[in-house]
């Protein structure tokens, strides 16, 4: 798989320090209840060549060893290569349901918050602003390992309850061929998943 960054600008995101804990539970880590979700990817109706998927790796959300966690793939069904836009975006980087986002497994800080009950990146997460792409050949896929985690500033956002459902929705640009012209500007393409908690 070939990645390319378009158009290198200034960093963007949210970054703070940690201001201190709300205390939701008393200080046994194992009175906070773990809830389990199942995970269902949208339907796609259209000729599009790249396709998604979603798993989850590590089901549940409030568990104290780690972030609930899923991975999303996308695959070239086709007999030719082609590039997607926004790599990071297509592949649901920082993408936000309710009082949770998502955040890329090997690149987030998070870590288990045990005065509000979540997992949380203390000190928001910071994406630059450059239009990142990836050519995926005919059978490739990419996959990205993402983790749930509560929205930044975490004190501000934690719910007290699980949410029953969450749903998460990215845009992207589908381009013909390993080397396109971006400015025809491709195919603009959406989907999504919803997580669903068993409970």
């Amino acid at each position: 798989m070939e990645r390319r960054t378009l158009i290198q600008t200034a960093a963007v995101g949210v970054a703070a320090a940690s201001t201190g804990c709300i205390d939701r539970f008393t200080d046994d880590e194992d009175d906070v209840e773990s809830v389990e979700y199942q995970v269902e990817g949208r339907e796609v109706d259209d000729d599009r060549t790249l396709h998604h998927d979603v798993s989850l790796t590590q089901s549940r959300l409030r568990y104290v060893d780690s972030a609930l966690e899923l991975e999303v793939t996308l695959s070239n069904n086709g007999d030719e290569a082609y590039t997607y836009g926004e790599r990071r975006q297509a592949l649901f980087w920082t993408k936000a349901s309710q009082a949770f986002y998502l955040l890329p497994r090997d690149v987030a800080d998070v870590e288990w918050n045990p005065g509000l009950g979540y997992w949380t990146s203390p000190d928001g997460f910071l994406m630059t602003e450059d239009y990142q792409t990836a050519a995926l050949d005919p059978g490739e896929s990419h996959t990205e390992s993402l983790v749930l985690a509560v929205r930044h500033p975490p004190e501000e956002n934690a719910p007290e309850h699980p949410p029953d459902a969450l749903e998460f929705e990215t845009d992207f640009r589908e381009y013909h061929g390993a080397e396109p012209d971006f400015e025809e500007g491709g195919v603009e393409r959406s989907w999504g998943f919803t997580l669903e908690s068993r409970g």
